[in-house]
């Protein structure tokens, strides 16, 4: 385990950056967001190695243009149910280009959808949860994530021994991901049950069970897209975990579902 110490500081830095923003609120969290929203389209614009800079200056810059409207200007608006079939819509469409996006001849064209699907989406419903809940409830949601990547990690390195999916990432194991699976839904029926005191606390075991299912697609969504173009990493942002689309591709994955879990469960607002 020579690489858990690298692992932990890279993880503290990215920990620290989200908790930090969403602690001390406005601008903070405006501004955190927007960074890695920025990271993120700069790592998705290297992945895909595209020859034309100024389709990359073109495509970036108008998905920044569109994140920067939506959270200054109509952020503070997004409720209701209107918002909420809409947000239920955008999780749809990013789920069908996740799916579609191996098919041979869309890979090749994937950059542009993906800037506004993969990357815009997310970090657009990511913004909202820390806006539209208590921060209490998005905190729920880090924990499951990174429960789920720790116990992972952890159970795979003691006692993983049947690979998970050898072709895209050799290092997961079955054992090692049921239990990360296993301690998020945990986790989540924690948070539910005692601290939240929620009534209906015991669906909370499954939907962070789902969650890091989800979370678990993610990683490898993410592993399979860098197979594909032959690289380990995304970037070298942060130690031992590469750059912010890696630390980040389980929560990205999560994010929609547990927005709209949010949206049934008609979670309270601030």
């Amino acid at each position: 385990m020579k690489d858990l110490l690298p692992r932990i500081i890279g993880a503290l830095i990215y920990i620290i950056a989200l908790l930090g923003g969403l602690y001390f609120r406005q601008p903070y969290w405006l501004f955190v967001c927007t960074l890695l929203f920025v990271i993120a389209m700069y790592e998705w614009s290297s992945l895909q190695q595209v020859a034309n800079k100024n389709k990359i200056f073109l495509y970036t810059g108008l998905n920044l243009l569109l994140f920067l409207q939506f959270i200054l200007f109509f952020a503070s608006k997004a409720y209701g149910p209107v918002w909420n079939n809409i947000a239920i819509l955008l999780g749809i469409a990013y789920y069908l280009f996740c799916s579609l996006v191996f098919r041979k001849h869309f890979f090749k064209r994937k950059f542009t959808p993906g800037l506004f699907l993969y990357i815009l989406i997310p970090f657009v419903l990511l913004y909202m949860l820390g806006l539209a809940i208590p921060p209490t409830y998005l905190l729920m949601l880090f924990c499951i994530i990174w429960t789920n990547d720790t116990f992972a990690y952890l159970g795979g390195r003691m006692y993983g021994r049947t690979k998970l999916a050898p072709a895209i990432s050799p290092g997961k194991t079955w054992e090692g991901t049921l239990t990360g699976i296993v301690f998020a839904g945990s986790t989540s029926y924690v948070f539910a049950r005692y601290i939240f005191q929620i009534e209906e606390y015991a669906i909370w075991f499954s939907i962070g069970i789902l969650v890091a299912i989800f979370g678990n697609l993610g990683d490898l969504f993410e592993s399979k897209i860098k197979r594909r173009h032959k690289i380990k990493d995304s970037g070298t942002l942060l130690p031992g975990h590469g750059g912010i689309l890696d630390r980040m591709d389980s929560l990205l994955f999560a994010i929609p579902l547990y927005y709209i879990f949010v949206t049934i469960l008609n979670v309270p607002m601030q």
